[in-house]
């Protein structure tokens, strides 16, 4: 990608589909991580339950998360978890970024 190009933005009906493949393949990755299902779709509900795909820059999911807070998190804590679905699903990883405007 070239430096100053813009990250390329998704169709409703792509980032819908892509949300769920990326959610599916994040709760495969957090069940081995954390140890269960259950710690899988806990973690995945406190990060990430308003997550949303807003693009794909340099082959990384753009995903837009609440707070900064949030964003920290899941990079110090399952930044492994969230790179391994990301190639589970055919990018590089994911990039999590705040910000107003929540895609709908």
């Amino acid at each position: 990608m070239e430096p100053d190009a813009e990250p390329t933005v998704l169709d409703t009906s792509a980032v819908a589909d892509l949300l769920a493949a990326y959610h599916a393949a994040w709760l495969r990755a957090a069940t081995v991580r954390l140890g269960g299902g259950q710690q899988a779709e806990a973690a995945w509900k406190a990060w990430l339950s308003e997550a949303a795909v807003v693009g794909v820059d340099d082959d990384f999911l753009q995903i837009r998360v609440k707070t900064k807070f949030a964003r920290d998190h899941i990079f110090n804590r399952l930044g492994d978890v969230s790179r391994i679905a990301a190639e589970e699903i055919g990018y590089e990883g994911a990039d999590f970024v705040t910000g107003p405007g929540m895609p709908s």
